[in-house]
């Protein structure tokens, strides 16, 4: 594995996942001032249930993005330590934790996209009931 140019694409990889994660963050900022709005006001309790399941769901998202974020960069340190050691068995244990990370960062891909659509679809029925004031 210490081909450079394998060296580089994980590092792209690595970066890439970082700036994605990093949109996401900007995009959370987003949807934390969405949930906590008066729009999201629930009326029933069903709609209540489903709201705090939302936040609940939003919050452990975003303490796992952080986490992710954190072993990006700690992952971005081990393939400099690559890079200076020629042992197979250093490159075999960086392989197998860029694999897992790899795996996480997939899995919370998908997560964070399931709980983005369920909180924009329950904006839209939220809005649709809420019916705007006559101008009198």
């Amino acid at each position: 594995m210490t081909n450079q140019g394998n060296i580089e694409k994980l590092h792209e990889n690595l970066q890439a996942w970082r700036s994605h994660l990093l949109f996401v963050s900007d995009e959370m900022k987003f949807i934390e001032k969405l949930l906590h709005s008066y729009l999201f006001e629930p009326r029933t309790p069903k709609q209540f249930k489903r709201w705090e399941q939302f936040n609940i769901d939003f919050e452990k998202c975003t303490d796992l993005k952080d986490t992710l974020v954190q072993k990006i960069m700690e992952n971005e340190k081990c393939l400099g330590g690559v890079l200076e050691c020629a042992s197979d068995k250093h490159d075999d244990h960086y392989s197998e934790k860029y694999e897992v990370l790899k795996t996480e960062i997939l899995q919370f891909v998908e997560t964070y996209q399931d709980l983005k659509t369920g909180i924009y679809n329950y904006a839209g029925l939220v809005l649709k009931k809420k019916k705007p004031l006559a101008n009198v």
